[in-house]
């Protein structure tokens, strides 16, 4: 029998370094313990349990104590229980050998007694849909029943480590984590075809394991606490663990009815977590890449590495697509998050493929920017393209003779960018691999030198490149380039150019939550769309939609939904309905 007095110590300390990282926690316990060996071991493995199990140290630690203090392990027929392997609130879990099938070890997880008929007819019932999926990334259930009063299930024994650990301790790059979440995806989508919700999602049921092609494979475990969907029962109060649960279920744990969008939540934390290393504070209080911008110099660079990035490329990486992702599966308005799982790794695959996603509006630029990074030989050509859209210069409702002198100015904005990019071979052969904003800082000194005589062309090259700057996250030296590019032109004739370039500063100080200021420019950029005779309807609805980005982000949801209305009318009457444009704005319409 162990020492009380050690095992309480052992406890104290647990507790006391439970949101250590997996990767720091040996040295943590070694300056904790000091000198006492048989201390820092007991307290790794309290560590460990609470990692394969719920993170029970938050919560009753009686559940640490050993067997011959708790009792002994139960007799489940046909099962040989050779070892524990965890406990959590939701029961024990035991490796056992099958003894009907000499070359299989099982989880053998043993619940709480049932309290009534209802409830063993609803453990068989969902315990026989469980035992239907059959996925390569969901761990197979081979058998449950009820022995003296206590329910048990037998599952496919995985020895694979949590899937965060697993990412930080193999230093797994961004793409590779973002797989592994996206194989989670399409085991939590198999099962919710099949009925299925698993309301447990967090990484100690994401178990790592290398499968037959020795490729890092995801098997998602404990459907033990799962809700058959359609079963007209609502949310049940013990379901879950409190880290991941949406905040619908939060709120009201006993009348909330679950759907898909409960487990997505989950799978957003659980993004959150492997991409930044930490929980989200909820409600989400900062976004990914703020939270990244919010670590200590030398926390970053230590993630970061764990990442096998610079500080720089993460943020870089991290804003934007994939930050607008994280965002949207961790709404808390369950109707503004994703419907799916497969919703979401249909955007994570878009993120990978260097596509636009569905989390963002694609914005001319954005999708020429994306473009450039999926097919780099072309990058020139896209240069132009990105001349061309960025900054209106399809000017419909402005006079042709603007429309002519914003072509020539262009023409020489292109030329410039493409000798820019001329220079960038290394980003032919892996994109995600090269440093875009060092090309960024080298353009915008090198347009300071070599433009300095021409003011309006200058500020339109700065309006490129600080708008690239906004679209890689950089939302400082966006909104200060934008600053400058705007003051080279004031002395211009407004036209759709200037008033697009008030409108991307807007977004810049919109996302520093800079409001004033974010108010102020898209005023700006709404006075020059009215002057146009007639009034350019397209710039409007730009301007509409900007400032319902702006009010959604201070939480005003109904104001955010009437100016994305004005935002769908104006484009429906000047595109029509059918328009990739009006599409959006139909989209904007349904998401507020």
């Amino acid at each position: 029998m162990s020492d009380p007095g050690r095992h309480r110590k052992a406890l104290d300390l647990a507790y006391d370094l439970r949101n250590v990282s997996a990767a720091d926690r040996e040295d943590a316990v070694a300056d904790a313990c000091g000198s006492d060996r048989k201390l820092a071991h007991e307290v790794l493995e309290l560590l460990d349990a609470s990692d394969r199990t719920d993170g029970m140290l938050g919560g009753d630690a009686r559940v640490f104590l050993p067997n011959d203090e708790s009792g002994a392990p139960p007799d489940i027929p046909g099962y040989r229980i050779e070892d524990e392997v965890g406990r959590g609130g939701m029961g024990i879990v035991y490796r056992a050998a099958d003894l009907t099938n000499a070359d299989r070890t099982v989880a053998l997880k043993i619940l709480p007694p049932l309290k009534s008929d209802a409830a063993r007819i609803r453990f068989a019932d969902e315990c026989g849909a469980m035992a239907r999926l059959v996925h390569p990334n969901i761990a197979v259930l081979y058998q449950s029943g009820i022995a003296d009063e206590r329910p048990f299930v037998a599952m496919e024994y995985i020895d694979g480590a949590r899937l965060d650990h697993y990412a930080d301790e193999n230093a797994l790059g961004l793409d590779e984590r973002l797989r592994l979440i996206r194989q989670v995806c399409r085991a939590i989508t198999y099962a919710h075809e099949r009925g299925i919700l698993h309301q447990d999602i967090k990484p100690a049921n994401l178990l790592v394991t290398r499968g037959v092609d020795g490729e890092p494979t995801v098997k998602v475990i404990d459907f033990g606490i799962a809700t058959l969907m359609g079963s007209g029962v609502a949310g049940r109060s013990a379901a879950g663990s409190p880290a991941y649960v949406s905040p619908e279920r939060a709120e009201d744990p006993m009348r909330f009815t679950a759907d898909t969008r409960e487990d997505v939540f989950a799978l957003g934390v659980v993004l959150f977590e492997v991409v930044t290393g930490i929980r989200p504070t909820l409600p989400l209080a900062k976004s990914a890449v703020e939270t990244i911008r919010s670590f200590s110099a030398q926390d970053l660079l230590r993630l970061a590495q764990r990442r096998r990035l610079s500080p720089r490329l993460w943020k870089q990486h991290v804003a934007g697509d994939l930050d607008a992702i994280i965002g949207r599966a961790l709404e808390t308005v369950r109707e503004r998050r994703y419907r799916s799982p497969a919703d979401l790794a249909a955007d994570l695959f878009a993120y990978a493929e260097h596509r636009p996603v569905s989390a963002r509006e694609a914005t001319a630029f954005r999708t020429a920017w994306l473009f450039a990074q999926r097919r780099w030989p072309l990058v020139l050509a896209i240069i132009g393209i990105i001349g061309s859209l960025a900054f209106g210069l399809v000017t419909s409702q402005m006079q042709a003779q603007r429309a002519e002198r914003a072509l020539a100015e262009s023409e020489q904005v292109t030329e410039f960018v493409a000798q820019l990019f001329a220079h960038a071979d290394a980003m032919k052969e892996n994109p995600r691999d090269v440093n875009a904003i060092d090309i960024l800082d080298r353009g915008y000194q090198t347009a300071q030198e070599q433009l300095a005589d021409r003011p309006i062309i200058l500020g339109r090259v700065l309006e490129v490149i600080g708008t690239a700057y906004g679209e890689l996250g950089e939302l400082d030296a966006a909104a200060s380039i934008l600053d400058r590019s705007l003051t080279l032109r004031e002395d211009k004739v407004p036209d759709a150019s200037l008033a697009a370039a008030w409108l991307q500063k807007a977004d810049a100080h919109r996302k520093l939550a800079e409001f004033e200021k974010a108010q102020i420019a898209m005023d700006r950029a709404e006075s020059i769309f009215l002057s146009a005779r007639p009034a350019d309807g397209l710039g409007l609805a730009a301007v509409s939609n900007s400032r319902a980005n702006m009010l959604f982000s201070q939480s005003n949801f109904g104001e955010a939904e009437a100016l994305h209305r004005r935002a769908l009318e104006l484009r429906s009457n000047a595109l029509g309905p059918d328009a990739t444009e009006t599409g959006v704005s139909a989209s904007n319409v349904g998401g507020t």
